[in-house]
Formats: structure tokens, sequence, C-alpha cells
């Protein structure tokens, strides 16, 4: 069975939205040119955690707050990495 997704490939979409083309809203940067480029650039060695579930309801403990300025990002990322691993050795996962 074959999706109709809008009826256009991804060569006619490409032609229709040019990399070089700049958007205000995004500050003049060109949006079109970094999407194709992170296209390229997905890993394929890319693989969830056995626990990814889990990993995505203790999100808001940490990363939550950074959202109301009791932690920077940056803290918020070490401390759910912190519990993810934790957790995950707990459950006997070999963490690195």
């Amino acid at each position: 069975m074959k999706a109709n997704l809008g009826g256009h490939s991804s060569a006619e979409i490409d032609a229709r939205r040019p990399a070089a083309q700049t958007d205000d809203f995004f500050g003049g940067q060109k949006p079109h040119a970094v999407i194709a480029q992170a296209s390229k650039d997905v890993r394929t060695d890319f693989t969830y955690l056995s626990y990814t579930a889990y990993a995505n309801s203790i999100a808001v403990d940490s990363i939550g707050q950074s959202y109301h300025g009791k932690l920077t990002l940056h803290e918020a990322l070490q401390q759910w990495g912190e519990s993810l691993k934790k957790y995950g050795e707990e459950e006997g996962f070999t963490v690195r």
C-alpha cells in the first residue's frame, strides 16, 4: 500500500524550497539548508535506551526545572544523565 503524503516527491519539494532561501522568522537563517544538511547527517548507529519510556517519564524532574529557571539547561541535562545512569545500573545494564 502506498501512502499519499501530499503527492510531491522530495525532489519537487526541494525545488520549491531552495536551500539558499532565508527566513525572517529564523533571524535570516537558511532553515531549508539546515534541514537538508541534517537529513544527511543522521547517525545510523543511534539506538534508543532499553528504558527510554522511563527516561522520558523523569525528564521533567530535571529538564523541566530549567524552564522554570531553577537549573541551567546544562545542569539539568547532567542531572538527567546521572539519574538515567543510576537507574540503568540498578536495572543491570552496563552504562558508559
